[in-house]
């Protein structure tokens, strides 16, 4: 009975130390992510980019408002309901 006490006190620690430990974010693909050289060529493109972007006109935005409502070529359906006697009755 001892032995058995003695190996679940030794798995109650291994599991402590497993969730406890200290803990690294290295990952053996993680000296590539921050390649200056490439981050540079990078961030160079992205300016570029900006500058193009930048450099052609906006188009000014319309503001919608509550008052414009919906479009007008949107097509509308009315449909009116109407209760039977037999509803009408159940309902008072």
């Amino acid at each position: 009975m001892r032995k058995h006490i003695l190996l679940l006190e030794e798995q109650l620690r291994l599991a402590r130390l497993r969730k406890f430990r200290a803990r690294s974010e290295k990952l053996p693909f993680q000296g590539e992510l921050f390649d200056e050289a490439e981050l540079e060529v990078s961030l160079e493109d992205v300016e570029q980019a900006l500058a193009e972007a930048e450099a052609e006109p906006k188009k000014p935005r319309k503001r919608r408002t509550k008052a414009d409502g919906f479009d007008e070529n949107l097509p509308r359906i009315q449909v009116r309901l109407t209760l039977d006697e037999e509803e009408k009755a159940g309902a008072n």
